[in-house]
C-alpha cells in the first residue's frame, strides 16, 4: 500500500463494503489509516478517505500533517478549504483563505 494510491485502496473497501464483506472492508481501512503518506497527494486522498471514514478532525488533522511537511503546496491548502466547505466550517474557511493569500499571493 506505501507505494499506491490510497486512494486505490479506499476503492477496494468500498467493493468490501458492498459486497457486505465487513472484515475486509475494515482490515482495508485499517491500512489506510496506519499508511504514512509520501507524496503530497497522499495526504489529500488521505485526509478525503479519513473525511468519510473518521470524521472532520481526523481529516484536518491528516492534511496538517501535509502542510507541515509540504508548507508551499497549494494543493494541500485547497484540499483544506474543501474539507471545511463541506463540513460548513466557516471560521475555518476564512482562516484557511486568508493563510492561501499571504503564502500564495
Amino acid at each position: 500500500c506505501q507505494n499506491a494510491r490510497l486512494i486505490y485502496s479506499y476503492n477496494l473497501a468500498l467493493v468490501y463494503k458492498k459486497l457486505n464483506d465487513k472484515e475486509n472492508y475494515k482490515k482495508t481501512i485499517e491500512i489506510i489509516k496506519s499508511t504514512t503518506p509520501i507524496k503530497y497527494v497522499d495526504y489529500i486522498d488521505k485526509s478525503a478517505i479519513g473525511l468519510e471514514c473518521f470524521g472532520k478532525n481526523y481529516a484536518i488533522e491528516t492534511i496538517n500533517a501535509g502542510i507541515k511537511q509540504y508548507p508551499k503546496t497549494k494543493e494541500l491548502y485547497d484540499a483544506k478549504l474543501k474539507i471545511y466547505t463541506i463540513t460548513s466550517d466557516q471560521k475555518g474557511l476564512e482562516t484557511t483563505e486568508k493563510k492561501i493569500k499571504k503564502l500564495f499571493k
